[in-house]
């Protein structure tokens, strides 16, 4: 397997509203969400650099409770 790093550009606003979120003093659920194959994952991952991070991955939506 080949490791490519990609760049990770153009989303300092996304970041910024990350970082606001977390330093709020009360606690938040952050929900991350929109169109396939935009960068969602390279968002949460890139945020979470240097973090204590704990990814949470749902149910798929066809799968009972």
């Amino acid at each position: 397997m080949i490791n490519i790093e990609i760049p990770f550009v153009g989303r300092e606003n996304e970041l910024a509203e990350l970082e606001a979120l977390l330093n709020k003093p009360t606690a938040s659920l952050v929900v991350i969400k929109g169109h396939r194959r935009v960068g969602k994952s390279r968002l949460v991952e890139k945020f979470a650099e240097n973090r204590l991070f704990y990814e949470l991955t749902g149910l798929s939506p066809d799968r009972k409770i």
